[in-house]
């Protein structure tokens, strides 16, 4: 990893696995297309949480540091 420079990236612990509606849903966001019970939506609300979280503390890193 580290020669091509990928030694911050992190490995995220939830999937967006491969669903029909996220195909369905172009031009549209998954949220939109999606309805709250749908697993497609909770997988990718998921990850999104986790993404914003690691966000999140990579920035408070960088102010610490």
């Amino acid at each position: 990893m580290s020669e091509k420079n990928l030694n911050n990236l992190k490995l995220m612990s939830n999937v967006i696995y491969e669903r029909e509606a996220y195909k369905n849903a172009t031009g549209l966001g998954i949220t939109e297309y999606c309805n709250e019970n749908d697993k497609a939506y909770n997988d990718f609300i998921k990850f999104y949480d986790e993404l914003l979280y690691e966000i999140n503390a990579m920035s408070m890193q960088e102010q610490i540091s």
